[in-house]
């Protein structure tokens, strides 16, 4: 006869068979600029629409739409849509204004390891930026011109066929416009901006725990000060 102790052996044994097996989870998505090589960041490069309005002594305030190319981690098509605010303007340089104010959405349409990948998210102005904003008649030489550039955050939401994951960090923006005031869908238009993480190589997935350097506290103001 078996033992007591062989007994529950055999049946640990079984047990343990009968169990499937615990698969790993999936490795987490990159973030929107993996590595040390720049070159491999997301970027972001295309056009905006026309910039409807003209410029005000006080500071005016503009809406954009921009779409085009991104490459990166993250290849696909791109679109944004938002706002950029100019200060007043001062002076006859080439960039006399500040900007002020800059906020926007944007979405990534890819794919990643075969399957269609999401990337959306929100940026703001880090601090104030430079522009230019001037207007000419119409029969002038020149032409009417708009530049912004600007440092902004952004937070995005990466939404991927493993789950769902974060990403956040600083990002460059420039938009530029100069058409002939006669005839405004005459001109150059142009969009760019280049992804800077602030988490790293992977995104981060959703979560609320404290001092887990994996996940994106989205309570982190409850975190004891030490962990955030």
């Amino acid at each position: 006869m078996l033992g007591a102790r062989t007994f529950i052996a055999v049946l640990v044994t079984l047990a343990t068979l009968a169990s499937p097996a615990i698969a790993a989870p999936p490795p987490a998505p990159p973030t929107l600029s993996p590595g040390s090589n720049f070159t491999l960041w997301e970027t972001f490069n295309g056009e905006i629409e026309h910039l409807e309005g003209l410029c005000q002594p006080a500071g005016t305030t503009f809406e954009f739409n921009a779409s085009g190319v991104a490459t990166g981690p993250y290849p696909g098509t791109f679109t944004e849509t938002g706002s950029v605010i100019f200060g007043p303007a001062s002076g006859t340089d080439l960039f006399n204004a500040s900007v002020v104010a800059f906020e926007s959405s944007f979405r990534i349409e890819s794919v990643l390891d075969g399957s269609p990948v999401e990337v959306t998210g929100t940026k703001r102005l880090a601090f104030v930026g430079t522009g230019h904003c001037a207007d000419v008649a119409v029969g002038d030489p020149f032409r009417s011109s708009r530049i912004a550039i600007v440092q902004a955050t952004y937070e995005a939401r990466i939404k991927t066929g493993r789950g769902v994951y974060f990403d956040r960090g600083g990002t460059p923006v420039s938009l530029f416009e100069f058409y002939e005031p006669e005839d405004p869908s005459i001109g150059q238009r142009g969009f760019s901006e280049l992804f800077i993480s602030a988490i790293g190589p992977e995104a981060a997935k959703p979560g609320e725990g404290c001092g887990d350097e994996n996940h994106e506290h989205i309570r982190s103001s409850d975190c004891p000060m030490a962990m955030r």
